[in-house]
């Protein structure tokens, strides 16, 4: 194996370790979800809204921080906003399913190099057939 050969496979994981540390930074932060909450007639023209949750990062059990945001009263004998899905529900679950491929890929990267660079040169050498 070439000296460049050993060197561009070490930048490589290197690159590939610094991007990993930047995934890992970005699971352990919280993160937003906008929840559509249903249509405001209150406003003119009536338009749906949506309702911005702070969500706890993925790795925490419970979904989100304390109470859910109080939403916005609305006319009488209008339905009233409500949350149409769980919130932050979805977004960890998305979190988590980026963060295991970004895993599986780094793994990848990682045994792929290793395997690579402790493979060792192995000489050839020439059979000579006898002469028939």
């Amino acid at each position: 194996m070439t000296d460049g050969l050993k060197r561009t496979l070490i930048i490589a994981l290197v690159a590939a370790t610094a991007w990993f540390a930047l995934v890992v930074v970005w699971a352990v932060r919280p993160q937003t979800d906008s929840v559509p909450v249903g249509i405001d007639y209150s406003a003119e023209p009536h338009v749906p809204v949506s309702q911005d949750v702070s969500c706890n990062g993925m790795f925490s059990s419970s979904t989100h921080r304390g109470a859910l945001p109080t939403l916005k009263e609305q006319p009488k004998g209008s339905p009233p906003l409500d949350f149409q899905r769980e919130p932050c529900e979805l977004v960890q679950r998305d979190s988590r399913i980026v963060f295991g491929i970004d895993v599986a890929f780094y793994a990848a990267v990682g045994v792929g190099a290793v395997v690579v660079l402790r493979r060792r040169n192995r000489a050839v050498t020439p059979t000579i057939l006898p002469a028939a």
